[in-house]
């Protein structure tokens, strides 16, 4: 669950990024104007691209757990650990950003609709593979997490994240608890996407001339 919160930073940073320009809204989707189009060269050439770093993201992502039960071992052990999972999770939003603007330049696409799922559900596996991890460095202790802070500078780039781990302690679940809720939550998700799907593309709004200009009537205005 914590992670939509680090992935909505990053997106918005990459968004940036891969935006020549932002679609406007009521423009046509189909149009070939380089204003209403994103330029997502720069995450990822063509959509086979995207599909290759999808398929070898979820196989990165299965061996995650891999770690679990070794931060505790070294401060290197926990710098590893952090490091590969903050290196997945910058994978995770590329993939995201690429999906996501595409659906939103046209979400009546049928391959766009698709990457949007493929994406919820590699997200779910992402948050069920990492939900070990909290858990693990709350055990370890303030203490012991300063202590490895203070022998691996490594992990100062992790400062912010070991801090509020440690914060949220208390609002914790149990690693099988946290992961079964993180599993789940593109399921939960889904009601939203359906209705999103029904408003943006489905739905045929009527137009309004005000004063010689024709407006689309909509849920947005």
């Amino acid at each position: 669950m914590k992670f939509a919160h680090g992935m909505a930073g990053c997106a918005l940073l990459l968004l940036a990024s891969a935006a020549a320009a932002q679609p406007t809204p009521g423009s046509d989707p189909t149009s070939n104007d380089p204003r209403l189009v994103w330029d997502l060269t720069r995450l990822f050439p063509t959509d086979t691209a995207w599909e290759a770093e999808r398929t070898a993201l979820a196989a990165e992502i299965a061996k995650l757990p891999e770690q679990r039960g070794s931060l505790g071992r070294n401060a290197a052990a926990l710098r590893t650990a952090l490091d590969r999972q903050s290196a997945a999770s910058l994978r995770l939003t590329r993939l995201w950003v690429y999906a996501s603007t595409q659906t939103s330049t046209n979400n009546a696409e049928r391959r766009n609709q698709e990457r949007s799922g493929l994406m919820f559900g590699l997200w779910g596996q992402y948050s069920s593979a990492v939900a070990w991890v909290d858990p693990e460095i709350q055990a370890l202790g303030a203490a012991k997490v300063a202590s490895f802070q203070a022998a691996e500078p490594g992990l100062q780039r992790h400062a912010a994240r070991l801090r509020k781990t440690l914060l949220d302690a208390p609002h914790t679940l149990p690693p099988d608890v946290e992961a079964a809720l993180a599993s789940i939550n593109p399921v939960l998700n889904s009601f939203t996407s359906t209705r999103s799907l029904l408003v943006n593309a489905d739905i045929d709004w009527p137009t309004l001339t005000i004063d010689g200009v024709t407006v689309r009537i909509s849920d947005t205005g």
